[in-house]
């Protein structure tokens, strides 16, 4: 993968974060958490993430007992940018929110990656 900069990196977090990707705090700061049945879009979600200097990211194969599938799981080490996000995105509630920050942000690059989260056009394949 080639290295992306900054803004691709934000476009592309605030789209997973929109859809399955959670920010959790762990005490003052947040880490990522996200879950998807594509072992290739998981392993890209990874590599995006390891573009973030000092953050430690781990992938695995992760069995869904309510359907008797699998999926990969994407989670990481807490993270100052991590923390900035979750304060765009969550609510004091810790309630996930649309904030003007993150709406302004919205483009076709998060709008890509929400519908490769959530969007299918097979349901058996998402």
């Amino acid at each position: 993968m080639k290295k992306l900069n900054s803004q691709s990196i934000k476009k592309i977090l605030i789209g997973v974060i929109l859809s399955d990707g959670h920010l959790s705090k762990a005490g003052k700061s947040a880490r990522f958490d996200f879950y998807n049945k594509n072992k290739n879009y998981s392993e890209y979600i990874k590599d995006v993430l390891d573009e973030l200097p000092k953050l430690k990211t781990t992938l695995y194969k992760k069995e869904d007992k309510r359907f008797n599938t699998f999926g990969y799981r994407v989670f990481t080490t807490t993270h100052r940018y991590l923390t900035k996000l979750h304060e765009c995105f969550y609510n004091s509630d810790n309630t996930k929110i649309l904030s003007s920050y993150i709406l302004k942000r919205i483009d076709a690059e998060a709008l890509a990656h929400i519908f490769m989260c959530d969007g299918y056009l097979e349901h058996n394949l998402n």
